[in-house]
């Protein structure tokens, strides 16, 4: 049985972010095809699962601190992967940078280093427009030096869209030849329109206000995600449209608009719901009217495929890049730049057009279907697949 081993950041089994749901869905899937997957996380404390439905998963304790926990985890994730002997090593997130150099440089003959690239730090600080001190000096430092590295040690790059492709070609002088496209996935059939009747009741259970046009935006970065340009451009739709916001509290919220200088006469128009879990999440795509990301930086935003895959009208930034999955206008609407009343124009555009609804909701929900995850994870498969012979 073919072992690999992906050392990874934040726990993906217990977290519903953007790349832990990628490497949930991609390790669940590759067990299945009867590969042998040991998932390495940084943790508060050490433990181990021994069997879950992405296969095992050990945690590492690692401090607080950001740069201690990647010297403390690279130590200990490389020492780790030596004792495992995979014959695959996958790097990514945390485990992309210090811990996946180490492992890689450290591993025995014949296991194949394969980094999986969900966008990269450079780009990252060139699409921000504001960046403070920690962005500029660490941020660079691990994209000039860390990062750069990490891509260059790999045998094997798997990107997670042509964006990405293009970043580690530009930015670190990848060879094209390395690096594979295979885009994110979503889980079509948990995420799902629901019937009108259903969806009017749901609606009502959530509090929405009859009448009112509910948008939603997910994100847990709200400068990054954009959420100043989501609030900005609610505001300019007048007193009928509400904004829920998933991933930010109302305590964090209301410093974030402060913070960003915005009249705080918006805030009974934005209802911050905080962290949900996955099924109340789904819930909110299936009960909102649209959904809107205008966010600065994404190697390819989950969170815009689970709303189309729910029937939900897009409206997203060009720098979310769904558009390399979805054909713009049915279904997803891509704004160029990040003036608020862009956002608002479009939001108003589509609304006025509430006879297309259906017809809107109905495309959505098509250009997904190719992207399930049992389809997505096949690629994963082949392309595994194909390494595990080359090394034979």
């Amino acid at each position: 049985m073919v072992r690999i081993v992906d050392l990874v950041g934040g726990n993906p089994y217990h977290s519903h972010g953007g790349g832990e749901m990628v490497i949930y869905n991609t390790n669940k899937w590759l067990l299945k095809k009867g590969f042998e997957i040991i998932t390495v996380c940084f943790a508060d404390k050490d433990f181990v699962i021994e069997k879950t439905e992405m296969g095992k998963i050990i945690g590492i304790k690692v401090p607080r601190n950001e740069l201690l926990r990647i010297i403390v985890y690279s130590i200990k994730g490389s020492r780790l992967v030596k004792r495992l002997n995979p014959d695959i090593l996958i790097g990514e997130g945390g485990g992309n940078m210090g811990a996946g150099i180490l492992a890689a440089l450290t591993r025995r003959k014949g296991t194949v280093y394969i980094a999986r690239s969900h966008g990269t730090h450079m780009q990252l600080i060139l699409s921000m427009t504001r960046k403070n001190l920690h962005m500029r000096i660490l941020g660079r430092l691990m994209a000039e030096i860390i990062e750069r590295y990490s891509y260059t040690l790999a045998d094997y790059i798997i990107a997670v869209s042509r964006s990405t492709k293009k970043e580690l070609i530009k930015h670190y002088r990848i060879r094209r030849e390395k690096i594979r496209v295979i885009h994110n996935g979503v889980d079509t059939e948990k995420y799902r329109p629901l019937a009108k009747g259903k969806r009017a009741a749901l609606r009502r259970r959530l509090g929405f206000r009859d009448g009112a046009t509910q948008i939603l935006y997910i994100g847990l970065d709200p400068f990054r995600k954009g959420l100043d340009v989501a609030v900005r451009a609610v505001d300019l739709l007048g007193e009928n449209a509400v904004l829920n916001v998933i991933g930010t509290t109302e305590e964090e919220g209301r410093k974030f608009v402060r913070d960003e200088g915005i009249d705080e006469g918006i805030l009974n128009k934005i209802n911050f719901v905080g962290r949900v879990d996955e099924y109340e999440k789904i819930r909110y795509y299936q009960a909102s009217d649209l959904f809107l990301f205008p966010s600065r930086y994404e190697g390819i935003a989950l969170v815009a495929l689970e709303a189309l895959s729910c029937g939900l009208p897009a409206v997203v930034s060009g720098r979310v890049h769904a558009d390399e999955l979805a054909r713009p206008g049915e279904g997803l609407f891509v704004v160029p730049g990040f003036d608020p009343k862009d956002y608002a124009d479009k939001i108003c555009d589509i609304i006025s057009k509430v006879h297309k609804t259906d017809a809107l909701s109905a495309r959505a929900r098509k250009s997904m279907l190719k992207y399930d995850w049992r389809l997505v994870s096949e690629r994963y498969y082949r392309a595994i697949s194909e390494v595990v012979r080359r090394g034979d």
